[in-house]
């Protein structure tokens, strides 16, 4: 059987997951682009500049509290119990020092933004700490187990549930504390629903020599992620700084929606990836299913952030209220499409994960955070100057992670061009459609679904028109794929 065979069959063991992964991304995007304006309008700048404040260090803990391990144990067969009990009770003892790590760094960072009610609320985050490091063994099991879905659909309870608790805590006048109270159901729902799934009672052991190799692995994605954190954590200090605490809201506001649209999608395409890379027989294989993905990932995000950032000024007026109409639609016209762009260089990055090499994912990370935060400390401009150098670097990114993708791997950068070409240049044309019914339209809610609708169906004609063959293979392969799943 050929390469291109062998591909096809792999991906019929995955294509359920795969199209349970999508629809439960899709419902959570959704969702996040119901949330995003809602918290926002009903919260205003200010609490969520707060709570900007907060999250860059919890989640830069939070990185170190997973240890690199849930990735790394994903590899190791569940037999070995002894490694799986000593990842366990290392991820636990790491849990709490780190939890209680937070509580004493709030204070000088409350004192240094002078945002006094900062340490009460990085204490109750710091819960997600302990919680996060009780999810880490059962997913990496699932993950193993090739039932990457599992873990999607209770990430999509765990939205679901955690964003009724913000709606209606923001209701009840909570403040700040929605955000807080959303993110901690969102961790604690997590944590019970994968030990429900892939629950394995650790023993009452512990080995160093038996976890050390997952954290040699483990360390270089600590790294990464220190890495990256870091720089998330200097942004916004630097721009709550800089812009106070409305600022801050804005570029918070901007960076998170846009991330959590990306991410929706980038995440499950990099699980599926990595989980079928760590069975693979050949590297080709994974080449081919790679770039499968890459276009798969390309639909699906550049149209939708490109659409944004044309309706960006539409969006503000209508969704997010006057509070938010300043900087905001600039911020969300720049950062959208190009962090679009940024993530799509990280598929590589999770075939040199399961080959147990970590090292230029390091190196790409520490170009992506001084891009980053050179571009937020230019001394001239404001806000608009940051939105575009922020831009600017996503893009500079996505450039570097290809070019990764040739020296780590042999692959050729025209390639994943050539499957992202198409979905580019009609996601541009969808936007040009958008921008211009937005101008002719109501500017209020009715108008922003007729211009995204325009928009949406400009997108479908012109990747037709210009990459039929291409999306003709796309269909048989979906098709194939689900007709195998079947029988």
């Amino acid at each position: 059987m050929g390469v291109e065979g062998r591909v096809i069959m792999s991906q019929n063991r995955l294509a359920m997951s795969a199209v349970i992964m999508a629809v439960c991304n899709v419902a959570k995007v959704g969702l996040q682009l119901v949330m995003t304006p809602t918290l926002a309008h009903l919260l205003g700048p200010s609490n969520y500049g707060l709570y900007a404040l907060a999250q860059p260090s919890i989640l830069f803990v939070m990185m170190l509290a997973d240890a690199g391990l849930g990735q790394s144990l994903a590899r190791e067969p569940e037999a070995h119990t002894k490694v799986w009990s000593s990842a366990f009770w290392l991820l636990l003892l790491l849990g709490v020092v780190l939890a209680l790590g937070v509580a004493g760094w709030s204070f000088p960072l409350a004192m240094f933004t002078r945002q006094p009610n900062l340490p009460v609320v990085m204490t109750a985050l710091s819960a997600c700490i302990v919680l996060l490091t009780v999810t880490v063994p059962p997913s990496a099991r699932l993950t193993r187990r090739g039932r990457i879905e599992a873990y999607s659909l209770v990430d999509l309870a765990a939205n679901l549930i955690s964003a009724a608790v913000a709606v209606g805590m923001a209701l009840a006048g909570a403040g700040v504390w929605s955000l807080v109270g959303q993110m901690l159901c969102l961790y604690a729902v997590r944590a019970v629903g994968t030990n429900v799934l892939a629950f394995q009672r650790p023993r009452l052991e512990f080995d160093w020599r038996a976890v050390a190799p997952h954290t040699m692995l483990g360390g270089g994605i600590v790294l990464t992620k220190f890495i990256d954190s870091l720089g998330r954590l200097l942004e916004a200090t630097v721009v709550g700084r800089r812009f106070g605490p409305s600022g801050l809201g804005m570029y918070s506001l901007a960076g998170q929606a846009a991330w959590s649209v990306v991410q929706g999608v980038n995440n499950p395409t990099g699980t599926m990836l990595y989980a079928h890379a760590i069975r693979a027989d050949a590297l080709e294989e994974v080449r081919l299913l790679y770039l499968r993905l890459v276009r798969v990932t390309a639909l699906l995000t550049l149209p939708a952030t490109m659409i944004v950032a044309a309706l960006a000024p539409l969006l503000a007026a209508s969704l997010l209220g006057r509070a938010w109409q300043g900087q905001a639609p600039l911020l969300l016209a720049m950062i959208f499409p190009s962090q679009a762009l940024g993530t799509l260089c990280q598929l590589g990055g999770a075939v040199l994960y399961a080959q147990g090499r970590a090292r230029s994912q390091v190196w790409l990370s520490l170009i992506n955070a001084l891009l980053r935060v050179s571009a937020v400390t230019l001394p001239f401009g404001g806000l608009p100057a940051l939105a575009i150098g922020i831009a600017v670097a996503n893009v500079l990114y996505a450039v570097c992670g290809l070019i990764n993708n040739r020296i780590q791997l042999g692959w050729r950068i025209r390639d994943t061009v050539q499957v992202t070409a198409g979905p580019a240049l009609a996601s541009c044309a969808a936007a040009a459609a958008a921008y211009f019914v937005s101008r002719i339209a109501p500017w209020d809610l009715l108008g922003l679904i007729v211009a995204a609708c325009a928009g949406g169906l400009v997108f479908c004609v012109v990747l037709a028109v210009i990459d039929f063959e291409r999306l003709k293979s796309d269909w048989r392969g979906a098709a194939h794929m689900l007709r195998a799943k079947a029988a």
